[in-house]
């Protein structure tokens, strides 16, 4: 199934028109949560701040599947240590 990893930004979207094919519901969030992560990490590189934003992953009928904050992922990975 294809799912399409949308971008949220607090003041509108940035959608990915394109998507990507998955297996199943859980490789896509898997895919996403490893996108969050490099996004993030790259603005922590480049010295500016996480953006409180969400990524959402959406399915070919435009359903919303998972919701991730890019706050909540870099807390989570904070949390880990």
């Amino acid at each position: 199934m294809r799912y399409f990893f949308n971008i949220r930004p607090t003041d509108g979207v940035i959608l990915d028109e394109e998507g990507g094919e998955f297996a199943d519901l859980h490789q896509a969030h898997t895919s996403a949560l490893a996108a969050v992560r490099e996004l993030a990490a790259a603005k922590i590189k480049s010295g500016e701040a996480i953006p409180d934003q969400r990524m959402e992953v959406r399915d070919e009928d435009n359903a919303l599947r998972v919701k991730l904050s890019f706050h909540e992922v870099v807390q989570a990975l904070l949390l880990k240590r």
